[in-house]
């Protein structure tokens, strides 16, 4: 059986879990697949307990990298639509700051092995509105190093990302066209 797997990477608050959701339901109604959403990563580490954000720990990180790897190994649908990836974990943790280099070093090759496997990286860039934007969880300043980082991350190793920009309409209908585009291949 042939799998196609799709992940949506940006920084905290830029829409990507309604990108997800609303993509999900796309390939559900309109492709003759069996679909996979994979979401709710950051409500399952905070459940357990560990700090989200800019509050991030070295733990929180790798419970990440574990739920990450678990998720991933777990799915068995045709298309999967995962609502952030490892590539945004690299981010974070290039933001904080507080990983050792050889740490680094294993969760980039982490994100490569990971990110090889999927057929495409969307990226929702952040808009100048939430560039100024107050959030609970995150400060803007956290939210544009986070995005820096997540572009940085992916030209260091040599991933491509495919930017989804526009209305969430659009970005909808562009990650459709691409997911729909590659299944035809």
């Amino acid at each position: 059986m042939a799998q196609y797997r799709f992940a949506v990477t940006g920084a905290q608050g830029v829409g990507k879990t309604t990108l997800v959701r609303d993509l999900y339901e796309r390939c559900c109604s309109l492709l003759q697949a069996d679909c996979m959403l994979l979401s709710g990563i950051g409500a399952r580490i905070q459940e357990r307990g560990y700090p989200l954000g800019s509050q991030a720990t070295v733990e929180t990180i790798y419970a990440f990298v574990a739920e990450h790897l678990k998720r991933e190994r777990q799915c068995q649908a045709t298309i999967v639509i995962q609502d952030r990836c490892l590539l945004d974990l690299l981010g974070y943790a290039r933001a904080l700051g507080n990983l050792t280099r050889v740490s680094l070093e294993m969760l980039e090759q982490v994100v490569l092995s990971s990110c090889s496997k999927m057929d495409a990286v969307f990226y929702v860039p952040i808009c100048e509105e939430l560039r100024a934007a107050k959030e609970a969880r995150e400060n803007s300043q956290f939210r544009v190093a986070v995005a820096q980082e997540i572009e940085a991350a992916a030209c260091d190793l040599g991933l491509v990302l495919h930017e989804i920009i526009g209305t969430p309409e659009e970005r909808l209908e562009k990650a459709f066209k691409f997911i729909r585009h590659t299944m035809e291949q």
